[in-house]
C-alpha cells in the first residue's frame, strides 16, 4: 500500500461480522467482529502514510488475527470467537465502501466503527490465501483504477510532486509555501531574504 492519505478504508469483507482493514491517523488499523460480540481492534505501531510503497500483512487463524507492516513484529487481535477467514459469500471491497452495502438490511450495530473514506492511494499484489486477486477481472467502482501512479495520492495544493524521490514522492512547492502538501503560507520573512535582519 502506498498513500500519503492520513484516513481510509483498504479492505472490508463481511456484513453482520465483519473485517476491516484501514488507515486511520496513518496507521493501519484492523476491526474483527464475530458477529456475537462487540468488535475488536488493533492498529499497526508503524506510520504508512508516507508516500512509500509498504507490505501489509494479516493473517488468522483460530482466535487470532496477526497484523505486519513490513515483515516487522506483529500486533495480535485475539478475538473471543472463532476468527473466520475472508468468505466469498460476501462481497470483498477494496479501497472504498458505501455505506448503502447496508441499505436493505440497515448499518449493523458493530460495524459503525468502521471508516467509510475512500482509500486515495496506490494498492498492489493484493494476496488472498496466498492467491494473487487480478483487479482487471473484477467491477471496478468510479475512481478505482487498474495501475499506480505515485503523485495521484499525493496532492500538492501549491506546488509540483516529484513521484521517484529517495523517500518516495515529494512534493516542491511554489516560493512562500511550504508544509508536505504545500499547503501552508511561509512569512514573508522566511522567503525574502531582504525582510531578515
Amino acid at each position: 500500500v502506498s498513500t500519503a492519505e492520513d484516513n481510509g478504508i483498504l479492505l472490508y469483507n463481511g456484513v453482520n461480522d465483519h473485517i476491516a482493514v484501514e488507515l486511520h491517523d496513518g496507521r493501519v488499523k484492523v476491526t474483527y467482529d464475530a458477529g456475537n460480540q462487540p468488535g475488536s481492534t488493533i492498529y499497526s505501531s508503524e506510520i504508512v502514510n508516507d508516500g512509500r510503497f509498504h507490505t501489509v500483512e494479516l493473517v488468522t487463524y483460530d482466535r487470532m488475527v496477526n497484523l505486519s507492516v513490513d515483515g516487522g513484529l506483529p500486533t495480535t487481535l485475539d478475538s473471543l470467537g472463532h476468527v473466520q477467514p475472508l468468505t466469498r459469500d460476501a462481497p470483498l471491497y477494496v479501497g472504498d465502501i458505501s455505506k448503502c452495502v447496508f441499505c436493505s438490511s440497515g448499518m449493523p450495530e458493530n460495524a459503525q466503527s468502521v471508516s467509510f473514506n475512500h482509500f486515495q492511494g496506490c494498492i498492489r499484489n493484493l494476496y488472498i490465501n496466498n492467491e494473487l486477486q487480478d483487479f482487471t477481472r473484477t467491477q471496478m467502482k468510479p475512481g478505482v483504477v487498474p495501475g499506480c501512479r505515485a503523485c495521484q495520492e499525493l496532492r500538492c495544493v501549491n506546488g509540483l510532486c516529484q513521484p521517484d524521490s529517495a523517500d518516495g514522492p515529494v512534493c516542491h512547492c511554489q516560493p512562500g509555501w511550504g508544509g508536505k502538501h504545500c499547503d501552508q503560507a511561509l512569512l514573508a520573512a522566511a522567503t525574502n531574504p531582504c525582510l531578515k535582519h
